[in-house]
């Protein structure tokens, strides 16, 4: 199995998973900032005595801070603020050059919603209210409060299974964690190929999934991005009763420690490894655990 979630180093100048992480970062500092800037105008036009209501006139100085803030806000999504740094989630993605866009569930959702308003506008409005929500809950997670998170992941995950058709629930399911992804009927429906930010190659011979390999996008790598991939793959397996097997042939042959970490990698998820280049790797089926869903939210009910 070719593998490469990680590059060899996550520190390389240049490194398209690196430059990710720093606008992330960046992002999150102007968004800040902002926020500092506006509660201190807020503070100065009180102590000055003047009624609020002549600050928010268009053009005016405390309009325009809250609409730079709002444009900061809406921001956070395009670059993954507030995602768990190697876990994938609900709020993880960014930017990417490679793939000519944003990754990110409000990408997603955007792309999604127009195409399915007219045959389930319910479930278009239950879309739409998460994705508006989403702003808020990641800056609540880079504050450090991920109870949000949680809540949202609850969202989507119904979301997911709600959804109108199978074209509907694959382009949003890549978002869910991988243990909490819904296990299909069809496991060809596992497979990912052409434009996206993982690829996940294989073939089914009798009882047997033949794993070509998963490769991420380079600027997502070491998102985790492909653990969930297998994750879920190892799940689907399962519930199935098929085994997996492949080749270890790590990406970067080149680095020494690659082999070392694709074995390790296989093995955390039950797969015996012959640790050599091209060695075998196989993972007969677990017996399956109850499928996963996110708790639901204390109080009974997600937030709208």
């Amino acid at each position: 199995m070719v593998m490469s979630d990680a590059p060899p180093s996550s520190e390389t100048p240049g490194d398209p998973a690196l430059q990710v992480r720093e606008r992330r970062a960046q992002a999150w500092s102007n968004y800040r900032a902002a926020r500092i800037a506006l509660a201190d105008l807020r503070i100065r036009t009180n102590l000055r005595g003047k009624p609020e209501w002549l600050g928010r006139l268009p053009g005016a100085p405390y309009e325009r801070a809250e609409r730079r803030l709002d444009r900061l806000r809406r921001e956070l999504g395009k670059h993954g603020v507030g995602a768990d740094e190697h876990s994938w989630g609900v709020l993880s993605g960014g930017e990417t050059a490679t793939l000519s866009g944003v990754v990110g569930i409000e990408a997603t959702i955007a792309a999604v919603a127009p195409r399915f308003a007219m045959i389930a506008p319910q479930w278009v409005r239950q879309l739409r209210s998460l994705a508006r929500d989403c702003p808020y809950v990641r800056e609540q997670a880079a504050e450090g409060d991920r109870t949000a998170v949680d809540q949202l992941t609850y969202r989507l995950a119904e979301v997911v299974r709600l959804a109108p058709s199978e074209a509907a629930r694959q382009r949003l399911v890549d978002h869910l964690p991988g243990e909490l992804r819904p296990i299909p009927s069809d496991v060809m429906r596992l497979r990912r190929s052409g434009s996206g930010p993982i690829e996940i190659e294989f073939e089914i011979h009798t009882s047997t999934i033949e794993l070509d390999g998963i490769t991420v996008t380079p600027a997502l790598r070491g998102m985790g991005l492909g653990t969930a991939g297998l994750v879920h793959l190892c799940r689907t397996a399962d519930a199935h009763r098929l085994h997996i097997a492949g080749q270890l042939l790590p990406t970067f042959s080149a680095d020494e420690t690659a082999l070392a970490a694709l074995a390790r990698w296989c093995r955390a998820h039950g797969f015996t490894v012959q640790e050599r280049l091209g060695g075998r790797m196989s993972r007969p089926p677990a017996t399956p655990k109850p499928e996963s869903r996110p708790i639901r939210p204390l109080g009974g009910t997600p937030p709208s």
